[in-house]
C-alpha cells in the first residue's frame, strides 16, 4: 500500500462514518418532528370533531387521512417525474405497499395499547370507509390486469395514447372515486349526527373546548399538518441513504424499513389518536390515508407521460393488492361481528390481521416471478 493510500483512506472511512451518523441524527430529528406534530394533529382534531359537530372517524378520514399522505404524494410524483429514475413499478409498489402497511397499523395500535377487542370500541359507521377504499383498491388493481386481459381494447384503457400522452381510463375513474366518495362520507356522516346513529363529538360533561378559538386551531392545524408533510418528506429520502449505506437495498428488513419509515406520519398520528382514546379518529384516518393514497396513483398516471403507471407493471403487485382486500375484509368483520374473544389482551379479529400481514410480507418479497 502506497503512502497515499495510507493517509487517505482512514480518512475516507472516517468522512464515511461521519456521513452515516449525520444521516442518522437527521432521522430522528425528522421524526421527533412527525412525533410531535403528530400528537399536535390528533388534538386538533378532536377540537375539530366539537367545534364543527363532526365525528373523529370523519375527521381522520379526511383531514388527518390527508395530512399524513401528502409526503407519499410528494415522494411518489418525484419518482416518476425525474426522467433518471421514472419508473411505474415504484409508483404502484409504493402505492399499494403504503395501503398494506397502513392496515397492519391498525392491528399494531390495539397491540400495543391492549384494548382488548379493539373493534367493538370503534364507530361501526367506519364500514363505509373501509368498503369505499376496497372498491378503489381493486379498481386500482382491475387497472393493472384490464390491458392484459382485453389487450385488442386498448384504445378503451388508453384513451390518449394515440396523442402520445398516455393516461388509462381507470385514472379517470379513480380521480371521479375520490371525490364522490369523500362527500358520500360527509354525508353519511353527517346524517348519523342528525339521526342520533353515531357517537356523540361533545363529551357528556358540555363542550370542552369551548374557550378554543376555531381560525386559531385551524391555523395550528394547518402547521402541523405542514410540518409532517416537510418532514415526511425528508425522512423517507434520509430513509433511502441509510437504506444504501447499510446495504439494505435488496433484503426484506431494508424493504419493511422503508415501508415504515414512509408509513411512520400515519404511524405516530393513529398511535397519538389511540393515546388519547380517539379510537375512531386512528381508524378513520388509515381508512382516509389508503383512499387519497389510490387517488396519488391516479394523479401519477396524469403526469407519467411515456406509457400509464399501470401498465406493464409486476404482478406481485396484484398479491399486494389481494392482501389489501383481505386485511380491509377482516376490519369489516371486526366492526361489524365485534367480537369479544381474545389472547391476552389482544382481540382474535386482530390476531388475525397480524397473522395475515406477515403471511402476505413472505408471499410479496419471496414469490417468483415479475
Amino acid at each position: 500500500m502506497d503512502i497515499t493510500a495510507t493517509i487517505f483512506l482512514p480518512l475516507a472511512a472516517s468522512a464515511g462514518a461521519g456521513a452515516i451518523a449525520w444521516t442518522w441524527i437527521k432521522f430522528v430529528l425528522l421524526a421527533g418532528v412527525i412525533i410531535i406534530a403528530g400528537l399536535k394533529l390528533t388534538r386538533y382534531g378532536d377540537v375539530f370533531t366539537e367545534k364543527f359537530n363532526l365525528s373523529h372517524g370523519f375527521v381522520g378520514f379526511i383531514f388527518i387521512g390527508w395530512a399524513t399522505s401528502l409526503p407519499e404524494m410528494v415522494i411518489t410524483i418525484a419518482s416518476i417525474s425525474d426522467p433518471e429514475i421514472a419508473n411505474p413499478n415504484y409508483a404502484v409498489g409504493n402505492i399499494f405497499g403504503s395501503c398494506y402497511f397502513n392496515l397492519f397499523i391498525i392491528a399494531l395500535v390495539a397491540a400495543v395499547f391492549g384494548v382488548g377487542p379493539f373493534f367493538s370500541k370503534v364507530d361501526r359507521n367506519l364500514v363505509l370507509s373501509c368498503a369505499l377504499s376496497m372498491i378503489m383498491i381493486l379498481t386500482a388493481m382491475l387497472a393493472l390486469i384490464a390491458p392484459t386481459v382485453f389487450p385488442g381494447y386498448t384504445r378503451m384503457w388508453d384513451p390518449l395514447g394515440g396523442s402520445g400522452y398516455h393516461v388509462s381510463i381507470f385514472a379517470f375513474i379513480i380521480f371521479g372515486m375520490y371525490f364522490t366518495f369523500s362527500v358520500l362520507v360527509f354525508r353519511h356522516d353527517r346524517h348519523m349526527r342528525l339521526e342520533g346513529e353515531g357517537p356523540s363529538p361533545e363529551p357528556e360533561g358540555g363542550p370542552q373546548y369551548a374557550d378554543r378559538s376555531t381560525g386559531w386551531t385551524v391555523f395550528k392545524a394547518l402547521i402541523a399538518a405542514g410540518a409532517i408533510v416537510f418532514a415526511g418528506v425528508f425522512l423517507t429520502y434520509t430513509g433511502d441513504d441509510l437504506k444504501n449505506y447499510h446495504n439494505l437495498d435488496a433484503s426484506l428488513v431494508g424493504t419493511l424499513f422503508f415501508a415504515i419509515v414512509s408509513s411512520l406520519p400515519e404511524l405516530v398520528t393513529a398511535l397519538g389518536a389511540a393515546r388519547l382514546f380517539l379510537y375512531d379518529m386512528a381508524v378513520g384516518s388509515i381508512f382516509g390515508s389508503n383512499i387519497f393514497n389510490l387517488m396519488i396513483l391516479a394523479l401519477a398516471d396524469f403526469l407519467y407521460v411515456p406509457a400509464t403507471v399501470f401498465h406493464p407493471v409486476s404482478s406481485k403487485h396484484l398479491v399486494t393488492g389481494i392482501f389489501v382486500l383481505v386485511l380491509s375484509s377482516l376490519c369489516i368483520v371486526g366492526l361489524t361481528y365485534r367480537t369479544k374473544r381474545k389472547i391476552g389482551r389482544v382481540g382474535m379479529d386482530v390476531i388475525a390481521m397480524i397473522v395475515v400481514y406477515f403471511i402476505g410480507v413472505y408471499l410479496i418479497f419471496f414469490m417468483k416471478g415479475g
